[in-house]
């Protein structure tokens, strides 16, 4: 993720000289610099003169990043679960913002949630340039509370996965009726692209009207989702977003 928010942040208005990839793995670095014509390095402590530190790693390897930011910088966190509170406790003399981009930001086509410490003394303009960071990548949504950046988690973070598990069980379900699994994947590939594209053009239909224009009353579509409100897929999905969130609480800190 930290790669594709990379990208967004190149193609965007911030100059290439000002900007600092931190990261310990060598070949990497040198790989960034040929493709970016960025600076880089190895020593995390070379981030303590930025004025906005975006921090793309696990949670687990929060705890073992030694480096003080100077005083008024701006740390962007990417980790899931890991709450303004102690972000503040590890970089008292930073700012905090909270981010949780998506799968789509490779692509032009991520939706990112930002939350803004508001103890954090933000300006506008400010704002403004963190939201610049993800422009690139797609759509932002400026939350109010802490609490929705966990819920974007649940949500549009994970999402992704969750309408590829449902695209894997088509694929499954096309080869059980006589298809190739090459025909399967691109039948299937095709369709959830072109779902997405038609929904986007026109976002003054809802997802809701658009699902009744497919199904003709009595036709085949109406049996099928027919079907899916028999098997309760609205309670599975309510009970794979709730595994998420508890996950998140799990992971919080």
């Amino acid at each position: 993720m930290g790669t594709a928010i990379l990208d967004g942040v190149v193609s965007g208005e911030i100059g290439i000289d000002s900007i600092l990839v931190a990261n310990k793995e060598k070949e990497k670095n040198e790989i960034l610099a040929e493709k970016y014509g960025i600076q880089t390095t190895t020593k995390v402590v070379d981030l303590q003169d930025c004025d906005v530190i975006i921090l793309g790693i696990k949670p687990q390897g929060l705890e073992s990043l030694k480096f003080i930011p100077k005083e008024g910088s701006i740390i962007v966190s990417l980790l899931a679960g890991t709450q303004v509170s102690y972000l503040r406790e590890k970089f008292p003399s930073a700012r905090i913002v909270r981010t949780m981009p998506n799968l789509g930001q490779f692509v032009g086509r991520g939706m990112t949630g930002i939350f803004f410490d508001p103890d954090s003394g933000f300006e506008e303009a400010e704002i403004e340039l963190v939201e610049k960071l993800f422009f690139a990548g797609g759509k932002t949504l400026q939350l109010e509370t802490e609490e929705k950046i966990d819920w974007i988690g649940a949500i549009s973070g994970s999402g992704p996965a969750y309408f590829l598990a449902f695209a894997e069980a088509l694929i499954a379900s096309a080869i059980d009726l006589g298809f190739s699994l090459e025909e399967a994947d691109i039948l299937v590939r095709q369709t959830l692209l072109g779902t997405g594209e038609v929904v986007e053009k026109f976002p003054e239909d809802s997802l809701a009207e658009w699902k009744k224009k497919v199904m003709s009353p009595g036709g085949t579509t109406e049996q099928a989702i027919l079907s899916f409100e028999k098997s309760k897929l609205d309670l599975i999905m309510k009970d794979a977003v709730d595994a998420a969130m508890k996950r998140t609480k799990e992971m919080g800190r």
